[in-house]
């Protein structure tokens, strides 16, 4: 099963989350 990995689903690497990248995946959705 290939899924595209997003760290906003994995808690361990959020705190290593740049911020472009919330607003990245906010606007995504």
């Amino acid at each position: 099963d290939l899924k595209p990995f997003m760290r906003a689903f994995e808690p361990r690497a959020e705190v290593k989350e740049p911020a472009w990248a919330g607003e990245l995946m906010a606007n995504y959705w």
